[in-house]
C-alpha cells in the first residue's frame, strides 16, 4: 500500500492532496488567508477523507516554487518539519510542471507553454513536451523574465499546444507573439493544483529516484530581486523625522 501526501502554496490558493493507491483526495483553500494557517487544517481534512493518519504516509510532495516567496516558504518549511517528524523521504516539484500536468491530463495536450506572472512586470515560464510524461522541451529551460523576452523554442513542436497559468491574463498578446506556434487553446485561469504532484513523481513510468530526505528539500525562486525600491516605483525616499 503506498499512500503520499502533496502540498501546494505558490500560488494564490493553498492546496492538499492525499494519494492513497492511486485514489486521489483533494481540499483547496482559496479565501485569501495566510497558507500558514490555512495548511495545518487542509492536511488534517485530506487525511480525514481518506481514513488514515499521518504515520500511514510513506512521502510527502512539496511544490517547491517558483511562486509567492513567502508562500513557497511556508509550503516548503511545512513540509519539512512534517517529513522529518514521520522519518519519511520527500520530493519537490515544480509549480510550472504542475500546470503542465494538468493540462496534459485533463485536455490532452501534447505541447504545454506555462506562464505565472511573476509581478514586478516579469512571468515565470516554462515550455513542457507531455510524451511519455511531462519533461521540459528540448533545449527549454525553467526562467523568469519580462513577457517580451520569453525564449522562442528549438526543436519540432507536437500539437495541440496549449499555454496556461495567470500570466497569460495580463500578458496575452506578448505571449503570443513569443508562442513557438499559434496555440490550440489558452487556459489563464488554471493554477497549480496539489493533486497534479503525484503523476510527476510516483506516477507510471516514474522511477521513484525524486525522493530524497526531507533535509535536502529547498525551495525554487529563479530570481533574488524579491522587491521594487522606492526609486524604482518612482516614489520618493521617505524624510528623516
Amino acid at each position: 500500500m503506498t499512500n503520499y501526501l502533496a502540498l501546494n502554496t505558490a500560488g494564490d490558493s493553498c492546496s492538499v492532496a492525499l494519494s492513497i493507491n492511486g485514489a486521489y483526495h483533494q481540499r483547496e483553500d482559496r479565501s485569501g488567508q495566510r497558507q500558514s494557517r490555512a495548511l495545518p487544517a487542509l492536511v488534517a481534512q485530506v487525511l480525514s477523507d481518506g481514513g488514515i493518519r499521518a504515520a500511514a504516509l510513506d512521502g510527502v510532495v512539496c511544490c517547491i516554487g517558483p511562486g509567492a516567496f513567502a508562500s513557497v516558504r511556508v509550503g516548503v518549511a511545512f513540509a519539512k518539519g512534517f517529513a522529518l517528524a514521520l522519518d519519511r523521504p520527500v520530493a519537490g516539484v515544480s509549480s510550472l510542471a504542475l500546470l503542465a500536468q494538468h493540462v496534459a491530463a485533463t485536455h490532452g495536450a501534447a505541447t504545454v507553454l506555462s506562464v505565472l506572472d511573476a509581478r514586478m512586470g516579469q512571468v515565470y515560464t516554462g515550455l513542457y513536451a507531455t510524451a511519455p510524461r511531462i519533461a521540459l522541451h528540448e533545449g527549454a529551460v525553467e526562467g523568469v523574465c519580462i513577457p517580451d523576452n520569453v525564449p522562442l523554442a528549438s526543436g519540432t513542436l507536437q500539437a495541440p499546444l496549449i499555454g496556461c497559468g495567470n500570466g497569460w491574463q495580463r500578458y496575452r498578446e506578448a505571449l503570443l507573439q513569443r508562442c513557438p506556434a499559434p496555440p490550440d487553446a489558452v487556459l489563464a485561469d488554471t493554477a497549480p493544483q496539489a493533486v497534479d504532484a503525484f503523476a510527476l513523481v510516483c506516477g507510471a513510468g516514474v522511477d521513484g529516484t525524486a525522493f530524497t530526505s526531507a533535509a535536502r528539500l529547498a525551495p525554487v525562486y529563479l530570481r533574488n530581486h524579491v522587491a521594487l525600491t522606492l526609486a524604482e516605483r518612482g516614489k520618493p525616499k521617505p524624510t528623516p523625522a
